[in-house]
């Protein structure tokens, strides 16, 4: 869900003129939701890059990312060691 959320915005700033994502051919949504899906998993393969003001929403898609990958882990180890009490 919140890879479609920054796939969305990141193709509403391409549309706005705002930045681009470089790759030989943007051809639909799913590359933006690609794109969105190896940042915020913090994958970040390096075949499209963002360009322009693309590369501010890629980085806040980055931390998001983070966050949500470390409180996530934070909350399993949390659960885990309350039950081996």
């Amino acid at each position: 869900m919140v890879a479609g959320i920054f796939a969305g915005g990141m193709y509403l700033a391409s549309v706005w003129g705002l930045g681009n994502l470089e790759k030989a051919v943007i051809e639909s949504w799913m590359d933006y939701y690609y794109f969105a899906l190896i940042t915020i998993s913090t994958v970040g393969l390096g075949d499209i890059l963002p360009a322009g003001h693309m590369r501010a929403i890629s980085g806040i898609a980055a931390l998001t990312g983070f966050l949500i990958i470390s409180c996530t882990a934070q909350y399993i180890y949390k659960t885990m060691s309350e039950q081996e009490d």
